[in-house]
């Protein structure tokens, strides 16, 4: 065999084989199109509405001339509506420019979406089967062991399908690239951009008003903290192998349920009804964010010494530190209990606000808008809190967590009812693949609060429309989207990177890591800290990407950061591109090109 053979890069145009209209496009299935349209789920690639009209106008044409024994009864009245309104009927209405329109129009898709691939179906098929077969792994001749004809020739198969699908997913890398650079500013949406997510932009700042207040009354005597005392360790890569046994690795178990009122019950059956097709901003006369002080809840702290637990934090420090890519945490220890019982307990408060991508912004926005719809009328929004006993390890060593959790809504059988969205900034391209991270938050959910209803919202941000909603569960968190990857093929693909973790497993050690670097601070009555990701020292940040910094608080006027000054900084927004990757059709591996039209 030639040792200098590379194998032949695969053309980006449009392949010789084509449709009977010249056009390599997807033929329309109707009924698919119409159920498509009523359940809100787009697939990929969604022909576009005026390439449709042409196909449907021409079909009746021929059909009516004898040349095609083809008729759309069931889009004919919807596409003869949809044409009163389009701009392209005048330049559709001439025959003779139609076949040159259409082919303007594949050209005027973007690389990513052309049909521009040589691969087949089966190869596509076989590759899979091949990727399971060997677990992803090249498989490699072992020396003095005799292999048989067939496991040669279906190792060379496999060989010769890696290469071709290596090179595909090259081109396809850099066409994405392109997608990107073309696409970076829909991420504006609702900030630069004006549209109907606008409106949700300034919930954040009401929120961060609230904590300011909060805060004020945390600690009254002073919003300073000196330099860094100590960094501690918030990342670990290895995990080991993956057991999917949450249950057991955390021991979750309810412990108390206080309620500060009628908590509002929805139906679960009526909840896009309730809500409607889209996200509207109904501000209320009470305060959706209404919870009190950890240290200072006597429950929790009862709760504590009776359970012998020495770290007590609330939801919003297990979802933030498990989400975001930066988080401040306020720690304080609390001498509690009295006699023997005494003991000082870690409190963990709710993240204090930082800046954020403008996908965060309008995430916590819409979410925030339709919790409030939800509560729309009361006076008053009650609280019920739940606090769950956690059992975590680290290097051996048992300690014990309490999660105090909050719940605003109860579904039709008292249940905690939960809300999570996912903004879809290109939905035409179909619905984005969940972050690790997110998945692993959904599971921690449902450890917190066992009897939970978690519901995700897919919202379109520059129409505000709900675009599906699904109810979420641990089965959902554990299986991925991702298939069997050849290891060479993630130098390769860096762009479709979609957060810090490769594993739910990696994810929630990392959780365990920084709950364990709590109850290391110097412990002492009234010891007020704060620990900041990514580390700062010296109002530089710490280059390590796996440590934080923890400050102290200090009455000295040369302290290091002001949480005052901190809370105005987190109003700004960060407007850079945060895409995520997309699932793919059955049909078709992941970062390969469309399918041309097939006969």
């Amino acid at each position: 065999m030639d040792m200098n053979w590379k194998p032949k890069r695969l053309r980006r145009e449009v392949p010789s084989r084509e449709d009977e209209d010249g056009l390599g496009m997807h033929e329309l299935d109707a009924q698919q199109f119409l159920y498509d349209l009523n359940f809100r789920e787009i697939r990929q690639p969604l022909p576009d509405f005026h390439k449709i009209l042409t196909d449907t106008r021409r079909k009746q044409t021929q059909s009516a001339e004898g040349k095609l024994g083809v008729n759309t009864p069931i889009l004919k009245d919807f596409f003869n509506e949809l044409s009163k309104n389009t701009t392209l009927n005048a330049k559709d209405s001439h025959p003779e420019r139609e076949e040159q329109t259409e082919a303007d129009e594949i050209m005027n898709l973007p690389l990513i979406d052309r049909p521009s691939t040589i691969l087949t179906k089966g190869q596509h098929t076989r590759f899979k089967q091949l990727l399971v077969a060997y677990d992803g792994k090249f498989p490699k001749k072992v020396p003095g062991v005799a292999e048989s004809k067939a496991q040669m020739l279906k190792r060379r198969e496999f060989k010769t399908l890696c290469e071709l699908f290596r090179q595909e997913r090259q081109l396809y890398s850099e066409a994405l690239q392109k997608f990107y650079a073309d696409n970076a500013q829909q991420f504006h949406l609702g900030f630069k951009i004006k549209c109907a997510s606008s409106e949700f932009n300034g919930i954040k700042s009401v929120y961060i008003d609230y904590m300011k207040a909060k805060w004020r009354e945390y600690s009254s005597r002073s919003s300073r903290f000196g330099q860094c005392v100590q960094t501690v360790s918030v990342r670990k890569s290895d995990v080991g192998s993956s057991s999917n046994n949450f249950l057991d690795k955390f021991a979750p178990k309810i412990v108390f349920r206080a309620s500060s009122g009628e908590i509002p019950s929805i139906s679960t059956t009526d909840l896009d009804s309730k809500i409607g097709s889209r996200v509207e901003y109904v501000p209320h006369k009470g305060n959706m964010f209404s919870s009190s002080i950890l240290c200072t809840d006597e429950k929790a702290k009862s709760l504590a010494v009776e359970h012998c637990v020495d770290l007590v934090v609330t939801d919003r420090v297990i979802s933030s530190l498990l989400k975001d890519a930066r988080w401040t945490l306020p720690i304080s220890y609390e001498n509690c209990g009295t006699g023997k019982a005494a003991r000082s307990i870690a409190f963990v408060e709710d993240p204090l606000p930082v800046s954020s991508p403008a996908r965060d912004c309008l995430t916590f926005g819409i979410e925030e808008a339709i919790y409030q719809k939800c509560h729309h009328g009361r006076e008053s929004v009650p609280i019920e809190y739940i606090y769950t006993l956690l059992t975590m390890e680290k290097f051996g060593k048992p300690f014990q967590v309490l999660v105090r959790s909050s719940c605003l809504m109860l579904c039709e059988t008292n249940e905690p009812l939960y809300i999570s969205t996912n903004l879809e900034y290109f939905p035409k391209r179909g619905f984005e693949k969940t972050p690790v991270e997110e998945r692993a938050s959904w599971i921690m959910r449902s450890l917190i609060v066992q009897d939970s209803r978690n519901f995700l919202f897919r919202v379109d941000p520059s129409t505000a429309e709900i675009l599906n909603i699904k109810e979420i569960s641990t089965a959902d968190a554990i299986t991925s989207d991702d298939e069997v990857k050849i290891e060479s093929d993630l130098d390769t693909l860096g762009p479709f990177k979609n957060g810090e973790f490769a594993s739910i497993d990696q994810c929630l050690e990392s959780l365990v890591q920084i709950l364990y670097s709590c109850l290391k601070l110097q412990q002492g009555h009234e010891n007020r800290y704060i620990m900041c990701y990514p580390g700062n020292d010296g109002g530089d940040a710490i280059s390590s990407s796996t440590l934080a910094s923890v400050h102290q608080l200090s009455v000295s006027e040369n302290s290091q950061i002001d949480i005052m000054n901190e809370f105005e900084v987190s109003r700004q927004v960060v407007l850079a591109p945060s895409f995520r990757e997309w699932k793919w059709v059955h049909d078709r591996c992941a970062y390969t090109f469309p399918f041309p039209h097939d006969k």
